[in-house]
């Protein structure tokens, strides 16, 4: 029930609701962002105000690069020239003076609040659909740049492919605001064209949720380090969770043939390796839903079911079951192995993430020797069903410290948990996000198609990411080559027991060991120094100069390998080249990680994405056609056909990558932003025309 309006309210409880009288096409391109105090959280979302005619006229402005846009009415003048021509009109309602309680005008009022409310949010609307309009134009006008550049022999800096602007025009800075909200670093992952969740918009409407300030302590990445270092390390139990069933099967794949009277060697081959390719496709379609449903209730979830299916394996009768159990096995580990790295963007700025992908990194290679290892002590002492008992001890034990400590990262969800709070304590249903206000009735389903087709595209279409995605696909079929050649090599031709064997694995272990923390303190210091060299300017490829080690030695230790087993050689000799091809294999998969999320914050979980169906593909064809060609050819010869490829692969691409991957990459993502500033106008648009009807 609206009070009656004659009823005066303290001035420090009343909050103004500011309306725009303006077309959409003299909104801002940026807009100015007042943070409202924590404590007056709960204050500024209360209900409508008892006595908005008492409301000061609001100051705030809209920037905008070819106007400026002022509040021209505040809601009680506006709301006092209607009253007064509707009081000539109708005798019954008295003439409006500002102090008079006007009884019957109660649903009248409660209109206007809304009318009043629904143009500040027209306004929010327009901005964003203007900024996505001009991001399109930004991008066109790149490619124009690029073409003409090719045609007459012109040259651009990458930084005028860019902003889309020629380097002998005369522009002024603020017509480039828009064009940088995107690319800002508080703007990563933002699925509007707006700075954080909405922020910039507080200040316009008292009803729209956001983070009460740029330092909220509720924001992921304002956490305090004890804090995000414990979120670090759960999703790094979860990821170790999932990819230790990857490999905990290989040395007890020789009872489980013997039990179930498997003969078919390609078939037995294929039980071990279909987790890989599960587990890189599904990862497209893991990704999106955390992005709708949020990180913690899709990774719980995935490892909650890892369980269910590694019970479902030690209880088979029968290798079709098992396969079954084994293919959804990868596709539950797919969660974690495509969100990890999202995640620690979430509460990472690009300063500091880089030490802790590389520290995440190692929980995702550590898992599967940690797997081989286990597994020989297992069916040495035990019997192979054991193996996957131990996987669900595991599994039970990472989804309870995930639901006692693991918080949400993901900023949008958090801030609809926050909206529906608020409204509950205030009794208040308009409170809205920035996402409430500009969904266009986009659907899960529409969100989840578009997600998995992205991937596709960049593994397709990006030269990035299908370039350095053979690289690591290539390098990652090697290293899972090498942990199934593990039982035949040292079993078959050392003639080791499974003991001994699981042992070998310890190889593996020592070079992500002894390697990890060297490579956190170099790629660290590279970038930073090549940084400050550059003027204080980041670029993604100061985070692989150092690529070309990995593409060296990495097939050097697989040729090591290759021919000590070939000659049963002293023991530590296969064992050295082992060392040697992980130690550099994990700075490659921390380069190329760290890279991919740098090149595109906005789809780092969708390149992720492409570079884990790119390598699961590899990693699951790999160990099905090596053994014969091992029988047929021998290990020395093998490897050797593997170095030469590595070697054509791994020496010239990483220095070309360095000197010439800028452009390619810059003009690569030109094309997917546009593409996606052409649909986030598309929604908007919709959006808009949603909100003029309402």
């Amino acid at each position: 029930m609206t009070p009656p309006l004659g009823k005066e309210k303290d001035d420090s409880s009343i909050h103004s609701r500011s309306s725009f009288s303006s077309s959409s096409d003299d909104v801002d391109s940026t807009v100015n962002f007042t943070p409202q105090p924590f404590d007056q959280e709960i204050s500024k979302h209360k209900s409508i105000p008892e006595n908005p005619l008492a409301r000061e006229k609001s100051n705030i402005s809209i920037n905008t690069a070819n106007s400026d846009l002022r509040v021209s009415d505040s809601l009680a003048t506006r709301l006092k020239h209607s009253l007064s021509r509707t009081s000539s009109a109708h005798p019954s309602i008295a003439a409006y003076n500002g102090e008079e309680t006007i009884g019957a005008s109660g649903e009248i009022l409660e209109d206007y609040l809304e009318i009043d409310r629904q143009k500040t949010r027209q306004t929010i609307i327009s901005v964003l659909s203007k900024r996505a309009d001009q991001e399109v134009e930004r991008f066109e006008q790149s490619e124009l740049i690029s073409s003409t550049s090719k045609s007459t022999n012109n040259k651009y800096s990458v930084n005028d492919l860019e902003s889309g602007s020629q380097p002998d025009d005369d522009v002024d800075k603020k017509s480039n605001g828009i064009g940088k909200i995107n690319n800002a670093e508080n703007s990563e992952n933002q699925q509007l064209p707006t700075a954080v969740d909405g922020s910039e918009f507080a200040s316009l409407d008292p009803e729209l949720v956001t983070w009460n300030t740029e330092s909220d302590p509720e924001f992921p990445r304002n956490w305090d380090r004890r804090k995000k270092l414990a979120t670090l390390a759960i999703v790094g139990l979860y990821t170790f969770s999932g990819q230790y069933a990857a490999s905990g099967i290989t040395l007890g794949m020789g009872f489980i043939d013997a039990e179930f009277g498997i003969k078919n060697s390609y078939f037995s081959s294929i039980i071990v390796s279909i987790f890989l390719l599960s587990q890189g496709v599904f990862a497209m379609i893991t990704s999106p839903l955390s992005e709708i449903y949020g990180r913690r209730v899709v990774l719980t979830t995935s490892i909650f079911c890892l369980a269910v299916f590694n019970i479902g394996c030690a209880v088979t009768n029968d290798p079709y079951s098992l396969f079954v159990c084994r293919f959804f096995l990868g596709i539950c580990a797919s969660g974690p192995m495509a969100i990890g790295s999202s995640v620690i963007s979430d509460i990472y700025d690009s300063n500091d993430r880089g030490k802790y992908i590389i520290l995440f990194s190692s929980c995702v290679n550590m898992a599967p020797i940690m797997g081989g290892l286990s597994s020989g002590l297992i069916v040495e002492y035990i019997n192979w069903r054991w193996i996957f008992w131990v996987l669900t001890i595991v599994d039970v034990v990472a989804v309870v410290i995930g639901l006692l400590f693991f918080p949400e990262t993901y900023s949008p969800v958090l801030l609809n948990w926050k909206c529906k709070k608020l409204r509950k304590q205030t009794g208040n249903p308009n409170l809205k996000t920035i996402y409430h206000i500009a969904d266009a009735n986009e659907t899960a389903m529409s969100k989840i198609i578009v997600n998995v087709k992205r991937p596709l595209m960049l593994l397709i279409h990006h030269p990035m990411i299908y370039g350095l995605g053979i690289f690591m696909a290539f390098l990652f079929g090697y290293f899972y080559l090498i942990l199934i050649s593990f039982p035949s090599a040292w079993r078959g031709h050392y003639g080791y027991s499974y003991q001994t064997t699981a042992l070998m694995y310890l190889s593996v272990g020592a070079g992500y060991l002894v390697f990890n923390p060297i490579w956190v303190v170099v790629n660290d210091r590279e970038y930073r120094q090549l940084t400050l060299a550059n003027n204080g300017k980041a670029k993604p490829e100061f985070r692989i100069k150092s690529l070309y080690l990995c593409g060296i030695f990495c097939p050097i230790g697989l040729l090591i390998y290759g021919w000590c087993i070939q000659y049963r050689t002293f023991w530590l000799c296969p064992c050295i080249g082992v060392f040697l091809y992980t130690g550099f294999y994990t700075g490659m998969f921390s380069f190329l990680i760290n890279y991919v999320v740098d090149m595109n914050p906005r789809y780092s979980a969708s390149s992720n994405a492409a570079l884990s169906l790119f390598r699961s593909i590899f990693g699951f064809v790999f160990p099905i056609f090596a053994p014969k060609m091992y029988n047929d050819i021998g290990y020395g010869w093998g490897n050797t056909i593997f170095f030469f490829t590595g070697v054509i692969l791994g020496i010239p691409f990483p220095f070309y990558v360095y000197k010439y991957g800028e452009k390619l990459r810059i003009k690569a993502n030109l094309k997917f932003d546009k593409k996606q500033a052409i649909r986030d106008a598309k929604l908007l648009e919709k959006a808009k025309k949603r909100m003029e009807k309402a």
